[in-house]
């Protein structure tokens, strides 16, 4: 099968459900999904960094974050495209993560200020994909347009929250990673 037309595409695609006509690749949809791919990519090269270091802690905890990211971008395609959601999101995945931060936080030493990435590679890395998060969450923001008069719904509250701990998460696993590998934070 052929992943490709041959035709060219002029700048615009399709999207699922209800938004099957052409729309341009710089619309704020494909963004908000292209950006939730890219965050996927990062992380997968955070996790195969991981698994030649051979740190399980932080190979599980990448493992789980992909799959959960797999799973979100489904659901924000489904809220974008008005789309039965493909199945329901765990909403308790934002207050795993809470637990999973609060675990490596008190297995590190205090901080004291910011934190400079290039302690190692993975921890580069993973500063990396803290910032693809970011970006990711604020390109979601942008599409799903919450507001007070627009409040997300339950699905789309879920994936907000998720996306904005993530970050968090990626930043004590980058910590996690310098202390790991006995590894002093690069501090200004």
């Amino acid at each position: 099968m052929r992943i490709y037309t041959g035709k060219g595409d002029g700048g615009f695609s399709k999207m699922f459900g209800k938004m099957n006509q052409p729309i341009r690749k710089d619309d704020p949809r494909f963004e908000a999904v292209g950006t939730l791919d890219e965050l996927i990519a990062v992380i997968g090269l955070s996790l195969s960094h991981a698994r030649r270091m051979g740190d399980e802690d932080i190979i599980e905890t990448l493992t789980v974050i992909r799959d959960d990211l797999f799973n979100i971008t489904s659901a924000v395609v489904s809220i974008i495209c008005d789309m039965k959601m493909p199945s329901d999101i765990d909403e308790s995945l934002p207050e795993q993560m809470e637990k999973r931060i609060d675990a490596i936080t008190a297995s590190l030493p205090e901080l004291k200020g910011f934190v400079f990435p290039g302690g190692n590679e993975l921890s580069s890395r993973l500063h990396l994909a803290r910032t693809v998060a970011r970006r990711a969450e604020r390109a979601v923001i942008s599409v799903l347009n919450p507001s007070v008069d627009n409040p997300p719904t339950a699905a789309a509250a879920v994936v907000l929250k998720y996306l904005n701990r993530l970050s968090d998460l990626l930043f004590v696993l980058a910590r996690q990673a310098d202390e790991h590998l006995g590894q002093l934070e690069d501090a200004p």
